[in-house]
């Protein structure tokens, strides 16, 4: 099974052609992803098998726990030089035609993220493993590496991503926060990435000893409760099990078509990128 962090692939080659074109034009755009995609399969399709393209949710169940969860990356787009709407309208649009017209399964849950689609795919293959690849910059899936079966390779920069200890890696993720996702760290209150606020500054010997203790033996009450504000919001084991419920049973009801579709390749004049498909 190849799991793909659909959401990162597209927004990446949109960027890339807006800025060779100057602007979005979905013709180019679409041809971009598919393309992408076509040689994904081909190149891990005999040792991982089918594709699973795994999407964001417009609704985020972190939110409803931690209201700063990402508040900041719609702080930055709105400052940002690209209209945001139209990003995701044409992107959106590419994602449905690729459900109604290619072989691939597409996955998109109320209320879940690609990493909560892919980590409960993972979580579920693991009670029968056999080999998955996830397809994706985002080192969040680290934490999945303790699987033997799963492998992790990044589209954007075409490299393998390894780490020689996922269990320590999640500890120390869990201590720092996650910036770009508007989780502090441990020493630190919600707001701060939000509000500009300073975090307080952890040396990689205070991580690294933080790492290695039982959060049950934090002396500091207000430190042991930020570590499981991050625990809940980081560790992919404690997606909510109705959350991970309702993307299994979209996984295993979910029907694709048998073969690509000729005309789709016609009607969008794409079709010379169909040998991409041999």
């Amino acid at each position: 099974m190849i799991l793909v962090d659909a959401n990162q692939i597209a927004i990446s080659h949109l960027m890339v052609r807006h800025k060779i074109e100057n602007g979005i034009h979905i013709e180019s755009v679409r041809k971009s992803i598919i393309k992408v995609l076509a040689r994904i399969h081909r190149r891990f399709r005999e040792e991982y098998g089918d594709l699973v393209l795994c999407y964001d949710s417009k609704n985020y169940w972190r939110r409803e726990i931690f209201p700063f969860y990402k508040r900041n990356r719609k702080q930055e787009r709105e400052k940002s030089k690209y209209n945001w709407d139209e990003v995701f309208s044409v992107l959106n649009t590419i994602r449905d035609e690729i459900k109604d017209h290619f072989p691939y399964q597409v996955i998109q849950v109320d209320s879940a993220e690609a990493d909560d689609v892919i980590a409960s795919l993972v979580h579920k293959t693991s009670e029968s493993p056999e080999p998955t690849l996830i397809l994706s910059a985002d080192k969040d899936f680290i934490q999945l590496h303790k699987f033997d079966f799963v492998k992790q390779y990044d589209p954007i920069k075409n490299k393998w991503i390894t780490h020689e200890n996922p269990v320590q890696f999640l500890q120390e993720h869990i201590i720092k926060g996650d910036r770009s996702d508007g989780i502090p760290n441990i020493l630190t209150c919600d707001d701060a990435i939000v509000t500009g606020k300073a975090q307080k500054k952890m040396s990689k010997e205070k991580i690294t000893s933080l790492a290695s203790m039982n959060p049950q033996d934090f002396t500091n009450f207000i430190r042991l409760r930020n570590w499981k504000r991050n625990s809940q919001l980081i560790d992919l084991e404690q997606i909510p099990e109705e959350v991970v419920n309702k993307i299994l049973v979209t996984y295993e009801t979910t029907t694709t078509p048998d073969c690509i579709s000729i005309d789709y390749f016609i009607s969008n004049n794409i079709q010379d990128i169909i040998e991409e498909f041999s």
